[in-house]
């Protein structure tokens, strides 16, 4: 409601951190930095731009806290209903096996379309329709998670055990460069699917790593993802294999006071400096959000694409 530029329902990948509002104009604050040297305020590509996965995961939260307090919550689910509008106009694709493209990259006016589809994105978005549907009986929102789950069954790799990253630019030709380990264990969260997946992940993700017992974010093996980690101790729940969830989560509690630059509380994003993903980013051993959150959520049982605790993935379907 208060971007500088968009109306339309959207959010952006980053917003500043402590106070939102920018006094001055009103308007939410964008990460950026200033540089001396130049003397030029400095944004980051990623940072201002629209993913459609980071886009249904605020749908899931938005429908969280609605489905808590439905009393005094309707705003939450009225913001939930208008990213998910965003997300049918400018994302729903036809062609080859449907699903969701990425979103949008760059900076207003005219960002631009991202033409590859993730099954991560496509994953999430399943997750947040289906919900959408339960609490407004809006058969839209029933068909578009059908069609979102038509896409990453397409990406399902049957000889190999595991689902594609997604696909290139097309939209239709499947990306076999790179698989990461999270799609593995969010088909297992979102859709139900079996354990074959999760089975991948954990013959072709596993490591070791300065004194740490994990999973990486691909099959490179080259670190401990502590993010994923937790995913993975979060998934064996699912699939009631205690045992192994409980020594992924001995591993975190050990990561969150003997890692490398942890103070005690948060979790670091790695094991080391520098792991790789596959893709142009990687993670360091800084603390992060992001596994921090992973980490809770195995601790709580607690699945957060349908606001559960585990319970076997047959019943999540």
């Amino acid at each position: 409601n208060n971007d500088r530029f968009y109306t339309d329902g959207r959010l952006r990948n980053s917003y500043m951190s402590g106070d939102l509002i920018d006094k001055a104009s009103g308007k939410v604050r964008i990460p950026g930095w200033w540089d001396a040297e130049t003397q030029k305020w400095y944004e980051d590509k990623i940072q201002v731009s629209t993913h459609t996965g980071n886009m249904a995961w605020a749908i899931i939260a938005l429908l969280s806290y609605y489905e808590t307090e439905r009393d005094t919550g309707l705003k939450y689910l009225q913001a939930a209903e208008k990213i998910a509008e965003w997300i049918e106009r400018e994302a729903r694709d036809e062609k080859c096996n449907g699903g969701y493209t990425g979103g949008y990259e760059g900076w207003e006016p005219k960002p631009e379309k991202i033409m590859w589809k993730s099954s991560e994105h496509n994953i999430d978005v399943y997750a947040a329709y289906k919900r959408l549907y339960k609490i407004t009986g809006n058969t839209k929102w029933q068909n578009g998670a059908a069609h979102a789950k038509k896409f990453v069954d397409a990406m399902w790799n049957d000889s190999g055990k595991h689902f594609w990253t997604g696909t290139v630019n097309d939209g239709c030709t499947i990306n076999q460069d790179n698989i990461p380990l999270d799609i593995q264990v969010w088909a297992l969260m979102s859709l139900g699917s079996n354990n074959s997946a999760l089975t991948w992940a954990e013959s072709n993700c596993y490591t070791e790593d300065k004194g740490f017992k994990g999973f990486d974010f691909n099959n490179d093996n080259d670190g401990i993802w502590f993010e994923g980690t937790a995913q993975m101790a979060l998934a064996y729940q699912i699939s009631e294999d205690i045992n192994k969830s409980e020594i992924s989560l001995t591993e975190l509690r050990r990561a969150q006071t003997s890692a490398l630059n942890n103070n005690g509380l948060g979790i670091v994003a790695a094991s080391h400096d520098g792991i790789t993903t596959g893709f142009d980013w990687r993670y360091f051993s800084r603390l992060h959000i992001g596994a921090t959150a992973w980490y809770i959520l195995a601790e709580l049982k607690y699945n957060p694409f349908y606001a559960l605790h585990t319970i076997p993935n047959k019943d999540l379907k």
